[in-house]
């Protein structure tokens, strides 16, 4: 399992389908952590399989009734930012569309507990 590592979210892109992201840096782990959950769970691919490549990204907003340009223009006065990745989650779509965490894994070796 990758360890935790430092992420820079640097740039605020979209997408054409309503998707406003921050884009990280660098990508090379995230770009791991995906193909080794892919390679563990072949028969779930990334996105449903819909995408030939994966674009690491932060979702910011999802949406085709949002107003996408206004919140790509006030999310980039918050770039870049820094982070600590620690653990993988995977999200699913609950029955009303809402993204939930269904289960978090943290990354490396388990450090002690407090």
């Amino acid at each position: 399992m990758e360890e935790a590592f430092d992420v820079r979210f640097v740039r605020i892109r979209s997408f054409d389908d309503g998707l406003v992201w921050a884009e990280p840096e660098p990508v090379d782990p995230i770009v791991r952590l995906t193909q080794a959950v892919a390679g563990t769970w072949p028969a779930y691919p990334p996105y449903g399989g819909l995408f030939e490549t994966v674009i690491p990204h932060l979702t910011i907003v999802e949406s085709m009734e949002a107003p996408l340009e206004e919140i790509e223009s006030g999310a980039r006065g918050a770039v870049p930012f820094e982070a600590r990745a620690t653990r993988l989650e995977l999200w699913r779509q609950d029955d009303g569309g809402r993204w939930r965490p269904h289960w978090r894994l943290p990354l490396g070796r388990p450090g002690p507990r407090p």
